[in-house]
């Protein structure tokens, strides 16, 4: 069974929806069947939850959520897909699932996309502005590394003209 994606559930944003969707595909040679769960099934619809899969092919889940609940809501939410060999053919999906063991689960995690309007600035230059902040922290620590570096090349050239100077008096002192 593969899922995609694979880590990550992300919501599309339009007026007053979120959707996204995720493709299940059977790459065994015998039936699968597909459950998904998740955190908070008062806020998601499903569509389906739970389906048989023939091999070599594929399902696509469909997630909707009400806008009312808003985006941050639903970031800390997540889905369980679990999947399971049908061993018995002509039941239901539901029935197939209970029957078999579950062989296969992952986790995916929900992330929004906001539309695009004047009220809300274009996504990209948010992401920017944090990537920005990122490279300004990345320049701080490389400036501190920089700093240790030459105060440890300092420390090791006085450690050098030390040992030296402690080389010479040894020498001086033993054949004179």
């Amino acid at each position: 069974m593969v899922i995609t994606p694979e880590k990550f559930l992300v919501f599309e944003s339009s007026e007053d929806a979120l959707e996204a969707s995720i493709q299940i595909s059977n790459i065994s040679s015998q039936e699968i069947v597909y459950k998904v769960k998740t955190t908070s099934p008062e806020i998601f619809r499903v569509q389906p939850h739970t389906a048989i899969v023939p091999p070599n092919e594929t399902k696509t889940v469909r997630i909707f959520v009400s806008t009312s609940k808003g985006p941050r809501n639903i970031q800390n939410e997540k889905f369980q897909i679990l999947g399971t060999k049908v061993t018995t053919t002509g039941s239901s999906a539901k029935e197939a699932f209970l029957k078999g063991d579950v062989y296969q689960e992952a986790r995916l995690y929900c992330s929004v996309t906001q539309p695009i309007t004047d009220d809300n600035p274009i996504p990209m230059q948010q992401e920017m502005q944090h990537f920005k902040q990122i490279l300004q922290h990345l320049d701080k620590v490389d400036n501190s590394l920089s700093r240790c570096q030459s105060s440890l090349n300092f420390n090791k050239m006085f450690s050098y003209v030390i040992f030296c100077i402690y080389a010479y008096i040894l020498y001086v002192l033993m054949y004179k």
